[in-house]
């Protein structure tokens, strides 16, 4: 009986009639786990955490990893897909290709839930073992106008319910995010320590450069498709950017596309593979690329940014420099509560004409008109200076002495 039931569940509940009682079971499933568990940490000299790669592209966890290390009371983890290894060394960090099932660890930390890892490992599987919580890769500063809230972009019933902790940018929004699913239905607690991305701005050191960042999402509709958030403008904006830094070689330039870009505009087929390849080498030649999550050091030696990206609107807040939101033409998200003040004071361009304008006054002319009122929006928000790695990290630590608020 035991294994028909198990069965079941992993069919992942599809009759409509039976999803919410097998949700429920889930739910109350991991509560138990959660609990026995943590009074195994009670009496554990370290705690073994397994970081569960999203891609490195994604990696956003550097702050909590070497937290981690420094305290001495943790064994940290990565465990990535092959070719990942040589990025996550080289930011000191241990790795493996094990199963977290097979690694005898306490806390797995997952970032995006869409990632090959977190499919293949999903959290119904790992919570038998380990405390399994969500440091999400992006700053979800956007949520989904035209649906419920019950139903947002950002929360999966079978993911973000099922973890023993939820670590978001704000406290407001950690209030928000708890409001998508009624108590019951959280297996632990969702908390607002801040971003650990934003903590790399702390050390305030960057390139030396003045760079000028194209940072394209890969998000955004095409032949009437929309996609589940669409915030993307690369239709128009993509060769328009690239054109604009080539017939300018006196600015400096550095290309940071979502690592999902190149994939998706053959999928969708806006650009064949050798047409996407012939973009990005475009841009090799016209200015400097980055690929991978190791960015913030170009970001604090910036200039400006243009982007549509919704996690970098946020972000780049930290280094206090001008930001042009592209903003599509159509679209199926808004910013959310939390970061509407924020939104308001970023300069925006919704065509080829408006971002060229930009383009002239801000990076050529070097004037910013609304700077200061960015700076005091940012001031207000209170996302800046939080030391979120260390935050996570000493929340974690007082696990050993027995805080189980959360259950």
């Amino acid at each position: 009986m035991k294994r028909l039931f198990a069965k079941l569940l992993d069919r992942e509940m599809k009759h409509p009639v039976l999803a919410y009682p097998f949700f429920l079971y889930r739910v109350a499933a991991c509560k138990k786990r959660y609990a026995r568990i943590l009074a195994r940490l009670h009496t554990a000299r370290q705690f073994k955490v397994v970081f569960l790669s999203a891609g490195p592209a994604k990696w956003k966890c550097q702050s909590v990893h070497d937290e981690m290390v420094r305290s001495g009371m943790f064994e940290p983890i990565v465990l990535c897909m092959d070719g990942e290894r040589s990025f996550y060394e080289g930011m000191g960090c241990k790795c493996t290709n094990e199963s977290p099932c097979d690694l005898n660890i306490d806390i797995a930390i997952y970032q995006d839930p869409w990632s090959p890892l977190a499919e293949k490992y999903p959290v119904w599987q790992v919570s038998r073992n380990a405390l399994c919580c969500y440091i999400p890769y992006s700053i979800e500063s956007i949520s989904q106008g035209n649906r419920s809230e019950r139903f947002d972009y950002h929360h999966l019933a079978d993911f973000h319910s099922l973890m023993f902790a939820c670590f978001q940018w704000s406290e407001s929004y950690a209030r928000h995010y708890r409001q998508v699913q009624f108590p019951w239905e959280w297996a632990g607690s969702v908390l607002g320590f801040g971003h650990p991305s934003l903590d790399l701005y702390n050390s305030k050191g960057g390139l030396a450069g003045e760079y000028v960042i194209y940072a394209p999402h890969f998000s955004f509709e095409y032949n009437g498709i929309m996609p589940i958030s669409s915030i993307g403008t690369f239709p128009w904006s993509g060769r328009a950017v690239l054109e604009y830094a080539k017939a300018h070689p006196e600015q400096k330039w550095l290309f940071k596309p979502h690592p999902k870009l190149r994939s998706r505009l053959v999928e969708i087929g806006f650009m064949t593979e050798a047409e996407v390849d012939l973009y990005y080498k475009e841009w090799e030649k016209t200015g400097a690329v980055c690929y991978d999550g190791n960015y913030a050091r170009w970001f604090m030696g910036s200039k400006a940014m243009v982007t549509d990206s919704n996690s970098f609107l946020l972000e780049y807040m930290a280094v206090g420099k001008p930001l042009l939101h592209l903003v599509p033409q159509k679209t199926n998200m808004k910013a959310c509560a939390e970061a509407e003040s924020v939104f308001k004071t970023f300069y925006a361009a919704r065509d080829v004409e408006e971002m060229t304008a930009w383009l002239k006054t801000v990076v050529e002319d070097g004037q910013d008109p609304r700077g200061d009122e960015r700076r005091d929006a940012a001031r207000s928000a209170a996302v800046l200076d939080n030391h979120a790695g260390k935050r996570i990290v000493d929340w974690l630590l007082a696990l050993k002495g027995g805080s189980e608020a959360c259950l």
